[in-house]
């Protein structure tokens, strides 16, 4: 498999499926808003992505960016009917991939089967997004962290690893996710070197730094160190207060090995993490 070692690859085959200047700087507009990931960018996002929807409802990446907001619906609990935000990403994907025939709408497919805990369509649409685009890092990304929800961690590392190689500027959401998928593994070093280095680059937004600090309490309470699993938890509490081992089961939902969530949430707890 040749891969190509282009941070725009992804960035020339979204625009060649972009149609007029004004719905281009919709579709990028909306995605920045998209990335911040709280409930009020996700309303401009789909205010920005609806414009453009209407613009284009034909569009490939108009309608790939309507499944990414159903997705997001679904991850933020803002879905007043989750069923209908699943068949809705679900389709628009199929739209989208009928249209371009990328990896990135598979890998939605994927992610989307993975949040309904059908993991074994998870991994076999993860499989497919990284066979037809080997050089998207949002596909391999997101194909990463499916398989590592999904059991199948060993591949899951390889690509999100692959991924920030591919896209430097890559969001945290990549390196935490990757240093869940080491832990996972038992490659604790490996988890710490990672997590570390997301604390290293300050990252701006809480929720890019909360899920590294919990990564680095787990990593020390692994290796016997409590006292300073203990500091890492001050940190997140100092952070946000409301952070409690019940809060972050909810984000583990979708984990499909539930003994190694139960394994880390002890863990945290074991660091001070109120229950």
């Amino acid at each position: 498999m040749q891969v190509k070692l282009n941070v725009g690859e992804q960035g020339r085959n979204w625009l060649q499926h972009m149609g007029s200047p004004e719905e281009t700087r919709l579709l990028i507009q909306g995605r920045s808003a998209f990335l911040d990931y709280t409930p009020e960018a996700h309303k401009e996002a789909e205010r920005l992505w609806g414009e453009a929807f209407d613009m284009n409802p034909e569009g490939g990446m108009t309608n790939l960016v309507q499944g990414w907001l159903h997705q997001q619906k679904l991850l933020l609990g803002l879905s007043r009917s989750p069923m209908i935000s699943v068949s809705k990403a679900r389709m628009h994907a199929d739209k989208a991939f009928g249209i371009m025939g990328d990896g990135n709408s598979l890998s939605l497919k994927g992610f989307v089967e993975m949040i309904v805990g059908n993991c074994e369509a998870a991994i076999e649409q993860a499989e497919r997004a990284v066979e037809i685009d080997p050089s998207a890092g949002t596909a391999l990304a997101m194909s990463g962290a499916a398989m590592i929800n999904c059991m199948g961690a060993e591949r899951g590392v390889v690509l999100l690893a692959r991924a920030m190689r591919l896209e430097p500027n890559h969001r945290a959401f990549y390196p935490n996710t990757l240093s869940l998928g080491l832990l996972y593994l038992g490659r604790i070093e490996e988890a710490e070197e990672i997590a570390t280095g997301v604390i290293s680059s300050n990252p701006e937004r809480i929720q890019d730094r909360l899920p590294a600090l919990a990564r680095l309490a787990a990593v020390n309470v692994f290796k016997g160190d409590t006292d300073k699993a203990n500091e890492y938890i001050n940190q997140i509490l100092e952070i946000r207060s409301t952070i409690t081992i019940t809060t972050l089961r909810r984000n583990f939902m979708t984990f499909a090995d539930k003994e190694f969530v139960e394994r880390y949430l002890d863990a945290l707890s074991q660091a001070g993490l109120p229950e």
